[in-house]
């Protein structure tokens, strides 16, 4: 027999991890409690976000088979309950990894909000196409009667690696390799000295981050105020806090690029023990003729490959400069919000429709 117990989190740093399952999916490794807090104590409330958290936990018996955490967001002029972290590379939940376990946790929670009020609103997004575990619990709450909208974000690339760097370099567009590496000599015999550099944030050692941030100040995203990754107090405060938590099953990595000790390129990465997540990459625009990108790109995937990672998850955008690394289209990145049959769900999916018509009913999970 199933058990779910709910616990409204206040003070995130106290947080511990009564919420975290260990889990197979080594992809997924990332979104534990302490990735969670550091998105609660940099963003809440920012943007039509506030708190406090609520987590709603699953167990049977003395086995707990997952956990999905919630805060309370503003969208089209509704309260919603939405699917809380940040919000790359995607948000998920965190339930046991097969699929007894999905099947159990999902029915366990759609029970729980089909006993919510009637004008009960869940936002789940950005989640992935191959999330096995929230595509269970779409069916779960469709399945008692929920209406469900979706908006698809956009589609994400993937570069399967192999062991060998030298392999790699067969799959790269020789367009794109030949001129990376032109422009790395160029740099080196006009500009002076490259220096790349992979940095590991852990607490106190954070140099790595602001430099970042200065580099993409100088991009032409931070030129554009477009979307900032480090610039800014609240990013800041989100970063440092993921590098202050011991024990975390992923890694905060930063490469950097430094011409003549001017730092002119930036990547930074989510690595779990087999994937890497691209978050961000930028440079420094006054650099833009030498392609400081591709050159820090060309130098980090070799490194993957060298270090045994498996997959390099670039994200959404630019499919075409994605291809020629080799990266494939993979899942799509998509929203959906829910609403509770009955009236007054009917009327405010209408509401959403009529205000973000690019909203879509979705009739089957």
């Amino acid at each position: 027999m199933c058990e779910l117990l709910t616990r409204e989190i206040t003070d995130f740093d106290r947080w511990g991890d009564a919420f975290v399952i260990p889990r197979m999916d080594d992809a997924l490794s990332f979104y534990d409690d302490r990735w969670l807090c550091a998105w609660a104590q940099a963003f809440l409330p920012n943007q039509g976000w506030s708190g406090p958290l609520t987590a709603y936990l699953v167990g049977s018996g003395t086995a707990s088979l997952g956990s999905i955490v919630l805060a309370r967001q503003t969208v089209s002029r509704l309260h919603v309950r939405s699917l809380a972290g940040y919000y790359w590379p995607f948000r998920t939940l965190v339930v046991r990894d097969d699929a007894d376990s999905r099947k159990t946790f999902a029915t366990s929670i759609a029970a729980h909000f089909s006993k919510c009020p009637p004008a009960t609103v869940l936002r789940f997004g950005p989640v992935s196409s191959s999330d096995k575990a929230f595509q269970e619990l779409l069916r779960a709450l469709m399945g008692t009667g929920w209406v469900a909208l979706r908006h698809d974000d956009g589609q994400t690339f993937v570069l399967n690696l192999p062991e060998d760097a030298s392999i790699l370099e067969k799959t790269i567009s020789h367009s794109l390799l030949k001129n990376a590496r032109y422009c790395r000599r160029r740099m080196e015999k006009q500009l002076g000295s490259l220096l790349i550099e992979r940095h590991v944030l852990r607490e106190g050692s954070t140099e790595a981050l602001e430099v970042a941030a200065a580099i993409e100040a100088a991009s032409w995203v931070g030129k554009k105020s477009g979307d900032l990754k480090f610039v800014g107090v609240e990013n800041r405060m989100f970063w440092t806090s993921l590098a202050s938590k011991s024990g975390s099953p992923f890694d905060i990595v930063i490469w950097l690029l430094h011409c003549d000790n001017a730092p002119i390129a930036f990547s930074a990465h989510i690595e779990t023990r087999e994937t890497i997540y691209i978050i961000a990459n930028s440079y420094d625009e006054q650099w833009r003729s030498h392609s400081p990108g591709s050159v820090l790109s060309l130098e980090l995937l070799g490194d993957a490959c060298r270090r045994g990672k498996k997959r390099v998850d670039w994200g959404q955008g630019d499919s075409g400069y994605k291809s020629r690394w080799g990266a494939a289209a993979s899942a799509c990145l998509f929203d959906v919000m829910l609403f509770r049959p009955g009236i007054r769900g009917h009327v405010l999916c209408a509401l959403v429709r009529r205000l973000r018509p690019e909203w879509r009913r979705l009739d089957n999970a």
